[in-house]
């Protein structure tokens, strides 16, 4: 687990939130194993809470999901993985070795999403800068419309870029 994840799960600890913390933890990509490391809960107390916040409608595998389908997030993920990676510290050739292929798997992975994502990003980025603009200068009903039609946008890009 990253420390990102670690320092978050301290913070919940601290916040007494251990639920919503939790939530984020394994949308962020925590196993429900490592989640509950974090938490100093069971296993079977973090599926609980999912299954739970389920029947509630918050489905925390589909946030999981989603947030992976976003290229950035998954950019991210990899670019952590990777600098996790590049500090590990091998014992013997036989680590050594996996760990260069990991790492250069990694990168190739990383640079396709790059090449087929690059224009995707840049045309998200535009549009939250679009968002900021329009949360700053247009009334609440002209920017329900903008929005609606931002999101049916955006949801198609996505699906032609698969």
């Amino acid at each position: 687990m990253d420390m990102g994840l670690w320092y978050r799960a301290f913070m919940a600890r601290s916040s007494g939130d251990k639920i919503t913390q939790a939530r984020m933890l394994y949308v962020d990509g925590g196993s429900a194993d490592q989640v509950a490391h974090a938490m100093d809960v069971s296993e079977s107390t973090v599926y609980r809470w999912r299954d739970a916040d389920k029947k509630r409608g918050v489905d925390w595998d589909k946030r999981r999901a989603a947030k992976h389908d976003d290229p950035q997030a998954l950019l991210a993920l990899l670019e952590r993985r990777r600098q996790e990676l590049a500090k590990a510290d091998p014992q013997g050739l036989a680590e050594y070795s996996a760990q260069a292929d990991a790492l250069q798997k990694l990168g190739r992975a990383i640079e396709q999403i790059r090449d087929a994502y690059g224009d995707f990003t840049m045309i998200l980025n535009a549009l939250r800068r679009f968002a900021q603009w329009a949360v700053e200068n247009m009334s609440d009903d002209d920017r329900e419309v903008i929005f609606r039609g931002v999101e049916a946008f955006t949801d198609d890009i996505k699906r032609s870029a698969r």
